[in-house]
């Protein structure tokens, strides 16, 4: 189970009363990564894209990630040169495709195997 983020939760951290307020205290609203930026996405978004581990392309539509599915993305990315299939990979958390964070999994292994290989040696 892949745990790259939680939601963000925005709240007013005040305690005094607002005249205009007429929503709750609390909302959530799902963010991506875009271009490294947090990023609102439309409503109803529930997943974030960006890169696999081992995509080598520099096709931005890809590497800069984004809202939705790779199969959406790639729709909207008429011209691009990457495959959903392969070279995209979306997580179901908010923000969960900054920053590396789409192969941290795969440099945690890397991680586990040289902590076992020092203390096996």
């Amino acid at each position: 189970s892949e745990n790259c983020n939680t939601y963000s939760s925005s709240s007013s951290s005040s305690s005094s009363s607002s005249s205009s307020s007429s929503s709750s205290s609390s909302s959530t609203t799902f963010k991506c990564k875009v271009n490294k930026v947090d990023t609102d996405c439309a409503a109803g978004t529930t997943a974030c894209f960006g890169p696999t581990a081992t995509y080598t392309g520099s096709d931005t539509t890809l590497t800069n990630g984004g809202c939705g599915t790779c199969a959406a993305a790639k729709t909207a990315a008429t011209s691009s040169t990457w495959t959903a299939a392969t070279d995209c990979k979306e997580c179901t958390k908010s923000l969960c495709n900054g920053s590396g964070a789409l192969g941290a999994h795969f440099l945690t292994l890397i991680a586990a195997a040289f902590f076992w290989l020092a203390r096996s040696g």
